[in-house]
């Protein structure tokens, strides 16, 4: 019939930024990781929801979650065993979220290292981060000598002194003899 249909405009390219840092790449049993991930949407549009799936082989056996943040606003921190799950709210276009969470390796945890990643869903397709890596180490206490007065008399008052050594600094640490 002659009628001209315009071409239908080219696909957007949607970029996502997603970023993930620790701020230790290596950790001792018992000590603290403290995880960030920044999204931001680039889809183009509002968006209703969002998911962050944050994923760690081992992390239910080896850390426990101490803490977790949205925009600086304390959440009740997931508590699965791999996987961290994060929800939120509408997002306008061009929002950010800054997710921050803290992880204590237990004193049992394994010794090794550790590749987390993370993915964040919008509008039903999902964006990957980077994976950080982080290595739990052996107890930094390396040696604990204790050494003083070996023969004392009935009554008197045994001296001796303990030294540790160990490769990182302790503010208090607890001796039971």
């Amino acid at each position: 019939d002659g009628t001209n249909i315009p071409n239908p405009p080219p696909p957007v390219d949607v970029t996502v930024p997603i970023t993930k840092g620790a701020d230790k790449s290596a950790i001792h049993r018992g000590e603290t990781v403290t995880y960030t991930v920044t999204f931001e949407n680039g889809t183009g549009k509002a968006l209703t929801s969002w998911t962050l799936a944050d994923v760690m082989t081992g992390r239910g056996t080896n850390f426990d979650v101490v803490s977790a943040t949205v925009d600086g606003s304390s959440i009740t921190a997931p508590t699965s065993a791999d996987t961290l799950t994060f929800t939120g709210g509408a997002l306008t276009k061009d929002q950010r979220v800054v997710i921050t969470y803290v992880l204590r390796a237990k004193t049992t945890a394994s010794l090794a290292t550790y590749a987390n990643t993370a993915t964040v869903t919008l509008d039903g397709k999902p964006y990957d981060a980077p994976p950080v890596n982080v290595t739990v180490t052996d107890d930094p206490l390396k040696k604990v000598v204790k050494d003083g007065q070996t023969m004392v008399e009935p009554g008197e008052n045994v001296t001796y002194r303990v030294t540790l050594t160990a490769d990182k600094a302790y503010s208090a640490y607890t001796i039971t003899d």
